[in-house]
């Protein structure tokens, strides 16, 4: 939902709010991912 929010927001700050929450969460699956490939398990 918050990768469609920023093309169907009414707002410049709604959109922004939705770009932020997916490069947040974006990031954090990379940590995660590449924390579980130090462990040699896969994601």
């Amino acid at each position: 939902m918050a990768r469609a929010a920023p093309g169907l927001a009414d707002t410049e700050e709604v959109s922004n709010l939705a770009q932020g929450m997916v490069r947040s969460r974006e990031s954090e699956m990379r940590l995660m991912a590449d924390m579980l490939a130090e462990r040699g398990a896969r994601p």
